[in-house]
């Protein structure tokens, strides 16, 4: 249920429009909502569509239009689930089942405070950007990653869904109340 829902909110997102396979997947996800099986997602689909405010980066009002919700604990769940795969595929052993995996997007990122973006992308964005990408489906899917040699449990992946919709993925121990990793 979470991956059919994970591929039609990816389908349906602004950052992807101009890339052509979105629009394939696309059609082939509103096409499978007139299932009678898919009766529950196509009601939720409909219920999250709602007018939204629209902003410049910088905050400033420049009108409204048609949105949706996004059930970012879904799409989190799917990502966690790609990442244990890619992991295993890439190291040839599977994740630690305890690890966290954190899923960071645009969003997310950009509400950082300003000294911690700057060592986000310092320390983590700027050299995952100078592996190239591992790419699948024509460009439908790519990801760089970097795992921590002395410690296969530290990793950190770049995801990007059809050229546009890019994902920041870390994996480590389970955090302690303060913070630290155990």
């Amino acid at each position: 249920m979470d991956d059919e829902y994970f591929r039609l909110k990816i389908s349906m997102s602004e950052d992807i429009k101009s890339y052509p396979a979105a629009s394939t997947v696309r059609d082939t996800v509103f096409r499978s909502l007139l299932r009678s099986e898919a009766a529950g997602l196509k009601k939720q689909v409909l219920s999250d569509m709602r007018w939204v405010n629209l902003r410049t980066t910088s905050g400033l009002y420049v009108g409204r239009r048609f949105g949706y919700a996004v059930d970012l604990n879904r799409i989190r769940r799917v990502i966690e689930r790609i990442i244990r795969g890619l992991y295993f595929w890439e190291v040839g052993k599977i994740l630690c089942p305890n690890n966290e995996v954190r899923v960071y997007t645009d969003e997310d990122i950009e509400l950082q405070p300003k000294d911690i973006l700057g060592q986000l992308k310092q320390n983590i964005l700027k050299p995952l950007s100078t592996y190239l990408p591992k790419v699948i489906g024509n460009g439908a899917f790519s990801y760089r990653y970097q795992i921590v040699k002395e410690n296969l449990r530290y990793s950190v992946w770049l995801l990007v869904f059809y050229s546009g919709f890019p994902v920041l993925v870390m994996t480590g121990p389970p955090r302690k109340k303060g913070g630290e990793a155990e």
